[in-house]
């Protein structure tokens, strides 16, 4: 009798203990999750506070510029700026509102693809608009009357064709290297994390 008393003790102590040890886990998932969420958050409000100083500069370079030429390209810049703070913020409150309820294993899933959606917009987006505002800028450089610029002869284009080629690849390099170290090492900690979940 005493020894199916001690069976039970020690089974009911054993199912006890078993489910500290899974709450432990999951108590540190969460911690961990929230840890890299902040990180993220962090990331983006840099890119925030970047996006917010060169939309101060194109409204000072449209303002004060006495040059045409600047004045246009630089209110697209301020243009593109607002649209990618746009961006940023909803981003942000997502983040946010993840690291509120982030013991919520869809709401994790929700952030790791919104961020990788994000950073894949981002690249196309860098390596669509360099192409864009170098053939846009080199257009109002020759088209503009205050500013004195060669002649635009085959060998010229030649030259603007190479130096943008030259930058496309130099961007593209940066902004993988930028990417991977404000979201991608970030994103894969995400992931490693909801495969924990899973296994729990």
């Amino acid at each position: 009798m005493e020894l199916d008393e001690l069976k039970k003790d020690w089974n009911s102590k054993g199912v006890k203990d078993q489910q500290r040890s899974v709450d432990n886990i999951a108590s540190l998932l969460n911690s961990d999750t929230a840890s890299v969420l902040h990180k993220i958050k962090k990331s983006i409000v840099i890119e925030l506070v970047i996006s917010f100083a060169f939309a101060a500069l194109s409204v000072y370079v449209i303002l004060f510029s006495y040059l045409n030429i600047y004045k246009i390209l630089y209110s697209v810049v301020g243009i593109l700026c607002i649209l990618f703070i746009a961006v940023l913020y909803f981003l942000l409150k997502k983040i946010n509102a993840a690291l509120k309820i982030y013991t919520v294993k869809k709401n994790l899933e929700q952030i790791i693809h919104i961020t990788e959606e994000y950073t894949k917009r981002y690249m196309q987006l860098t390596m669509l608009l360099l192409p864009i505002c170098f053939v846009f800028g080199v257009w109002l450089s020759y088209n503009d009357p205050e500013m004195a610029m060669y002649p635009l002869t085959w060998k010229t284009v030649i030259i603007l064709l190479l130096c943008m080629l030259m930058a496309m690849v130099l961007l593209y390099a940066f902004t993988k290297w930028y990417l991977r170290k404000l979201y991608g090492n970030y994103i894969q900690q995400l992931k490693t994390l909801l495969k924990e979940f899973d296994e729990e």
